[in-house]
């Protein structure tokens, strides 16, 4: 992305998406109105407190937690499609506003708040990762530390993708960054958009054979 386009992208008046105001990507007041997604266990959809993974989901899944503030619908949906594929960037910082002020409280000063990185072939197309810019806003807002050091491989399409599918082609296409040390850490991963979790359990699992302590995650939107 060139130096004008991130200009523009950032600082052009934008029409929030909500209401069609001049001002934000979604004002305060829109943001304030989309729906809360109840807590719940990521695996299988049960009511949880703290949105704590259940004790039969347990087993089988390598994060703690995974918080999700709204549905993937509505003003959340066409925010997330400007900032991916409309340039929107400060959409971002909405997004990450709105998870620090529903989430916020619970990130301690030591959490590394790590991407899920996007994969390559978007970010080059787009000039950006979409993960990177909320988690980065997200740490400012908060007390985590910003911590970009995943990588990843690998160009296979998801979209449409099951949850068996996309587990086969996420095998082997996250690793952590060269020196990396992530041993005794708690990782609290970001994203985007939740549809099936494999993504979150693939990185997860490969986060906690690497030596981290704790490994949870915040999703902006859920696709139900």
């Amino acid at each position: 992305m060139s130096i004008v386009d991130r200009f523009v992208s950032l600082y052009a008046p934008h029409l929030c998406v909500g209401c069609g105001r001049e001002g934000r990507p979604l004002c305060r007041s829109c943001g304030d109105l989309l729906p809360a997604m109840e807590p719940s266990c990521y695996g299988c959809g049960s009511t949880r407190r703290g949105w704590r993974t259940c004790h039969d989901c347990k087993p089988a899944k390598p994060l703690t937690a995974v918080m999700c503030l709204t549905s993937y619908s509505g003003p959340a949906k066409r925010l997330l499609a400007g900032l991916k594929f409309q340039r929107a960037m400060a959409a971002a910082d909405d997004v990450a506003a709105l998870m620090a002020r529903r989430f916020g409280e619970g990130i301690a000063p030591d959490v590394l708040i790590m991407p899920v990185p996007t994969a390559t072939s978007r970010v080059r197309a787009r000039g950006y990762d979409q993960s990177v810019l909320i988690a980065k806003s997200l740490a400012r807002q908060t007390e985590g530390i910003f911590a970009p050091l995943l990588e990843r491989s690998g160009h296979s399409e998801q979209k449409t993708a099951d949850r068996l599918q996309r587990q086969q082609q996420l095998q082997n296409a996250y690793s952590l960054k060269r020196h990396a040390d992530i041993r005794g850490k708690r990782i609290l991963l970001v994203d985007d958009v939740l549809t099936t979790g494999a993504t979150l359990d693939v990185v997860g699992a490969m986060l906690k054979r690497d030596g981290a302590l704790v490994v949870g995650a915040m999703v902006f939107a859920r696709v139900e």
